[in-house]
């Protein structure tokens, strides 16, 4: 399939009998080179990876499946189907069925979450970790959007645009017309009525509380990995703050911090910065 130019494969995978996901493949599974599985955030999907996927893909297999509840992955109407430790069931019993034994995890907020508490599960699968300005513990910001947040309304694209940039401009500093429009275009789609919305099931939100409540922070995840990290930080990121990045490095010496100029929360992944560090990165777990 091709979406702007982009060529990748479709796939779905029965997470459950009655949950089935959707995945998107780049690159050829038979490469020699470790496979790289990303994983979005709270209210994203896998489109957020289609860039730097297609730069990794000539040499590369990579995985970029939504969440449940996500972009085009099943929905559900019993918010238990939601719950945190399904999506890393889910996660898990993908790799079983591609047959994929070992692997770098990119993982933006939730993402990273679910990839921490598979390593405290599964280490055995893991060959690094890329935290996209994510950190084992999230501000108290993010805890009260998470309560408020609403992506249910229907807008017009400028409608929605508008939203974004007001959003995220103080973050992000270095966009223009065309990145706005693309970063839109990564959070919202059009339904059958031509509007746009968020593309996320509102009920995920339901078992953001409880997730917060059993675990509130996943520095025992984090200060046991004993592979190579990465973490890209967004130059004027809220979420992950130069003080928290301070303490990843302090509490697990695999850390390596590479900044992202002019970004907020999260760097999109598509600027050179962050294909320069992504590349870095993997070539040093590959050696």
């Amino acid at each position: 399939m091709a979406d702007g130019g982009r060529t990748y494969r479709e796939t779905g995978f029965a997470a459950t009998p009655d949950m089935n996901l959707y995945v998107r493949d780049f690159g050829d599974p038979a490469s020699p080179k470790v496979p790289l599985i990303a994983l979005h955030g709270y209210w994203r999907t896998s489109r957020d990876f289609e860039e730097l996927a297609e730069h990794l893909a000539p040499s590369r297999y990579i995985l970029t499946p939504d969440m449940r509840g996500r972009g085009r992955s099943g929905r559900s109407t019993d918010v238990s189907d939601y719950a945190f430790e399904r999506l890393v069931d889910d996660i898990a019993r993908l790799l079983a069925a591609r047959g994929i034994a070992r692997a770098v995890f990119l993982g933006t907020a939730l993402g990273a979450y679910v990839a921490m508490r598979l390593w405290q599960l599964r280490p055995e699968l893991f060959a690094g970790f890329i935290f996209n300005d994510t950190g084992p513990e999230a501000p108290p910001s993010a805890g009260a959007k998470a309560a408020t947040f609403s992506g249910g309304d229907e807008r017009s694209f400028d409608e929605a645009l508008t939203m974004i940039k007001e959003q995220n401009a103080p973050g992000f500093t270095r966009y223009g017309d065309a990145e706005w429009v693309k970063m839109t275009r990564r959070a919202y789609w059009q339904n059958e009525n031509g509007a746009w919305v968020r593309d996320f099931d509102q009920l995920t939100n339901q078992d953001i509380p409880r997730m917060r409540a059993v675990t509130p922070d996943f520095w025992q995840e984090y200060n046991a990995i004993g592979v190579p990290i990465a973490v890209l930080r967004g130059e004027n990121s809220e979420f992950l703050t130069r003080e928290l990045a301070d303490r990843m490095v302090a509490a697990n010496p695999h850390t390596t911090i590479y900044t992202i100029p002019g970004c907020g929360h999260p760097p999109m992944l598509w600027e050179p910065e962050s294909y320069a560090a992504v590349d870095e990165f993997l070539a040093r777990v590959d050696g």
